[in-house]
């Protein structure tokens, strides 16, 4: 029974370390953050943030599409493929002209169909001027 217990382990075993280091061969997006808060800033304000990646994988990374959650928030990052241990960005421009809290979400999908989201929040305060003309808060 030993001299059949002790092949069938180590061919089980194998066979585990195989599957992980598989897994671990694509890409792997690893950001420094998934969240900023810009805090309280006025209407107007520069709406641009920038969350930084590298690619821990062992393949090269590609972002395939950066979606975001609506129309107010515009996404643009790295296109070429990044090697890995290299660094790239997803750069997020939110529309600072709407007053009030704010909290929207862009889904970034890479080529190999893995997916994060990434968040930005905070609360734009109206100008001194209060209102706009037309009495709106751009909501």
């Amino acid at each position: 029974m030993k001299k059949f217990l002790a092949p069938l382990f180590t061919l089980v075993l194998s066979f585990v370390t195989l599957s992980i280091s598989a897994q671990n061969k694509g890409p792997v997006i690893s950001f420094d953050k998934t969240e900023i808060d810009y805090g309280t800033i006025p209407q107007n304000s520069d709406g641009m943030r920038v969350f930084r990646f590298k690619n821990t994988g062992a393949q090269p990374l590609v972002i395939k599409n950066a979606v975001p959650s609506c129309g107010c928030t515009a996404p643009t990052w790295t296109t070429t493929p990044v090697m890995p241990n290299e660094n790239g960005v997803v750069e997020v421009k939110y529309d600072t002209s709407r007053v009030g809290a704010f909290q929207k979400t862009v889904k970034i999908a890479l080529t190999d169909n893995t997916e994060t989201t990434l968040t930005i929040r905070g609360t734009i305060l109206p100008n001194s001027g209060g209102a706009s003309a037309s009495g709106t808060t751009g909501k």
